[in-house]
């Protein structure tokens, strides 16, 4: 799929995709904001096509992600200049979610990292995004 992406010249990025569906620009996330192919904040009342809404989220998101984040060695630029997650940002993923199952009880769904209960981690977040590890 890169491969034949390329050759159309767009790129691929890998970027997170929980609530790009149901975020607002204005702030607020909220699932009952996208009914079926529509998106209209409960908030704001804006409205557009979700699936149009959801992928402008990730674009926002990714490009002011994308920076902070390969600098710090998360993202990198494959052979198609595409930013792909590195194996750092796997293990980190990893001992993020091996300490909220630990201390929460967590678990995954759907890839994302689901907390059960409340966490109090007592103002020590164990990766803040910019700080490297």
């Amino acid at each position: 799929m890169r491969q034949q992406a390329h050759k159309l010249g767009m790129r691929i990025h890998d970027f997170p995709s929980a609530y790009s569906s149901q975020a607002c620009s204005c702030g607020n996330i909220d699932p009952n904001s996208r009914r079926n192919q529509q998106f209209q904040c409960t908030v704001c009342q804006h409205t557009e096509h979700a699936d149009i809404h959801a992928g402008n989220n990730l674009l926002f998101l990714f490009e002011q992600a994308r920076d902070v984040l390969t600098q710090d060695g998360f993202l990198s630029i494959n052979g198609f200049g595409e930013y792909v997650s590195t194996v750092k940002c796997r293990l980190q993923y990893r001992f993020i979610q091996d300490y909220y199952r630990k201390t929460s009880g967590s678990h995954i769904q759907g890839g994302t990292l689901v907390i059960d209960q409340p966490v109090s981690l007592g103002g020590n977040n164990p990766c803040p995004l910019g700080q490297g590890t």
